[in-house]
């Protein structure tokens, strides 16, 4: 078996992840959805933010238990 090979695919996997997964930084969503033209007057639209302190392939790959979510912020915004 080739240890050297394996420890730098290791190596190469979490950079991976770590690069995903780097404090303060910005990485903008954009979403768009079809309004149905049927909608009452005003309606309620929400955003909620969540965080888990370590991707799921990470809690994979060192196969221990998930890490629970944690809800960072939320806003709720009324449109007419």
């Amino acid at each position: 078996m080739n240890h050297d090979h394996e420890h730098k695919s290791i190596l190469a996997y979490l950079l991976q992840i770590l690069q995903r997964t780097l404090p303060f930084r910005c990485r903008g969503r954009h979403c768009d959805t079809t309004v149905p033209p049927d909608l009452p007057e005003e309606i309620y639209l929400q955003a909620i933010l969540n965080h888990r302190r370590m991707p799921d392939s990470l809690i994979d790959f060192l196969e221990i238990e998930r890490r629970p979510v944690i809800q960072v912020a939320k806003d709720i915004r009324r449109i007419k």
